[in-house]
Order: C-alpha cells, then structure tokens, then sequence
C-alpha cells in the first residue's frame, strides 16, 4: 500500500519562519492547534508541525489513523511509551503516522528503527544501544513521584503485581536500564550454554539415564545460582538508584537547580512541599488552596495536568525523607 506523500509548507516573501498555523496536537482525547490564527484544515494553510501523543492508541483508531495519515504536514513527531516494536502489522501503522514506509524485510525495518526511534530504555533485541538510546535526567518532580509509587506499592510487593508495580517504579527511567537489558541478554546466553552441554552431554552418554539425569540437576542447579546472582545485582541497582533520588529531592546535590511551585512560583522546600499522585509538587498551603476537597465535591483537579484527585492522592514530600531515614 502507497503511502500519501509529505507536502511542505511554502513560505511566502516577508512572512515569519513559520506557516499561520504552526502546530497541530492529536490526543486521543481530541485536537488542540496552537497558531497565530486559525485558518481552516480544509482548504487552508496545513499545519508545519503534526503532533502526535500517545500514538499507538492513535494507530489503533482505523478511522482517526486514516485521516492522520492523509492531513498534511511538513513534519510529524509522534510520542509513545508502548511502541508494538514486535508486531509488524501495528508498527507499520505507527510507521504510517510519521509518513513512512516501513519494508517487510528486516534489515530494512532496523533501519527505521534506529534512524527514527529514540527511547531512555530500548528493550528491543538486536539494535544497538548506542544508535537507539537518549540519556535523560530526572527532574526532582519526577523523583518524588517514583518515591510515592515505591511508598504505595511496598506493602503489596509480596504479591506478583505488587512485585511488577515495584520493579516498574524502580527501573522505567533508572540510570541502569542499559545495564539490566545486558544482563537480560547475558542471562539469555547462558540459559542456551547450558541446555547446548546438556544436548552433548546426552549425546555422549549415549543414552545413559543415570548421567543424563546429573547433568540436568546440575545445569538446573546452576541456572538458579545465576538467577539468584542476577536478583542480587538488581536489587542493589535499584536502592543505589533511590539513594541518589533522595539526595536530589533534599537538595544534596551540587549544581542542582531549586525547584519552584508551578502555583506561587517561589521557591519550594521539601519541608513545606506536597506531591501529588500525577507527580507534580506544590506549597502545601497552595495546594490546599487549590483543592479543597469541600462540600459535595470529592474530586478535584490537578492545576497543572487536570488529572482528577481525591485527598489521598496528595502528600506531604517530606514523609518521604522521614520514612527513608527510619529504614536507614
């Protein structure tokens, strides 16, 4: 299937560096453009840049992904944290929406990835980290926000999906996401090592049950013992990686730039802070002032992102700081 090809705006002589309409937003919740004026998509000026959020729930919309597909656009960027990177039919959709064409072969296809793809944590196999990777730096705001996840989900860790919430928390943007997909990739090898002995091993005895039955108790007994190791390595790279956490949200840092309230705009300590459960920080008293929770009304909005709150999902920041040093 031909894909519509990209038009590009033409710029007219005097005009600003930018076409009226300059950039379009596509949510699943809806279309947002932000320009000077705002000139008709149909028949008018198209807009220099698509914004796509959230774009493979927007290529799971066969009606929205068409008409995505054929608006114009000089240029396309799409956002998304769950790419289909291992179905082909759903990546060749995404791939749609960026206005390319996306070959059945696969040297081609890693082609695509790496020249188009960019991630903090590349989990896909056989591409290179080093053409696939983007290093990001937590800002104290989201910090905060994986502390409160870890204060949540603590208590439930011994359950499997309190296990999985944990480790979510504790590895989605962490400094050794690199380091735990080679280990994945390490643990890997060695399981193949161990059952391609085990095959020659039941080779050369030739069918003796006795041998054959050792070797496997020993290859299992080993694959555990690097199991248990790699848990090990884990775990001590998750509470480097919180320590770390920590001192940037109590300001040890050197260098660190003070975080402000998005409310007051004045300087925000951890002492007189609140985070609320969509990770944004605020005074405390702005925040009450913001979300009262009076009357009839149990929900509120977040002031920056609009997410709905109840008052339990807004706490104070420094009974995060209290309850590490009672741990430590």
């Amino acid at each position: 299937k031909l894909l519509p090809t990209r038009r590009t705006a033409r710029l007219e002589p005097g005009a600003s560096s930018l076409p009226a309409a300059e950039i379009l937003i596509a949510t699943p919740g809806g279309f947002k453009q932000v320009a000077r004026r705002a000139p008709s998509l149909i028949g008018g000026t198209p807009p220099w840049l698509l914004l796509l959020d959230e774009a493979h729930e927007l290529a799971s919309d066969t009606t929205l992904h068409e008409a995505l597909v054929a608006l114009p656009a000089a240029q396309r960027v799409l956002l998304t944290a769950t790419p289909p990177l291992q179905d082909m039919p759903a990546l060749s959709q995404l791939a749609a929406l960026a206005g390319v064409a996306v070959p059945a072969r696969p040297g081609e296809l890693r082609h695509f990835l790496d020249a188009c793809a960019r991630t903090s944590a590349w989990t896909a196999r056989g591409i290179p980290l080093e053409h696939a990777t983007v290093r990001c730096r937590l800002t104290r705001s989201e910090q905060l926000l994986y502390f409160s996840e870890r204060q949540r989900v603590r208590y439930e860790a011994t359950t499997t999906q309190g296990a999985q919430r944990l480790l979510r928390a504790c590895t989605q943007f962490s400094a050794d996401a690199a380091e735990t997909l080679e280990s994945s990739v390490q643990r890997e090898l060695r399981r193949r090592k161990a059952e391609l002995a085990s095959a020659e091993a039941v080779l050369a005895t030739n069918g003796a049950g006795q041998h054959k039955a050792e070797l496997a108790n020993a290859s299992s007994g080993a694959s555990s013992a690097a199991a248990d190791e790699e848990r090990a390595v884990r775990a001590a790279a998750s509470v480097r990686y919180f320590e770390l956490a920590m001192r940037a949200a109590r300001g040890e840092e050197a260098g660190e730039e003070a975080p402000t309230c998005s409310i007051c705009l004045e300087g925000l300590a951890t002492e007189a802070a609140s985070i609320t459960v969509c990770g944004h920080t605020f005074h405390t008293r702005c925040i009450e002032a913001a979300c009262p929770f009076e009357g009839y009304s149990i929900r509120e909005r977040c002031p920056i992102c609009r997410a709905e709150l109840v008052p339990n999902d807004i706490e104070a920041a420094s009974q995060f700081c209290e309850a590490e040093e009672e741990e430590e």
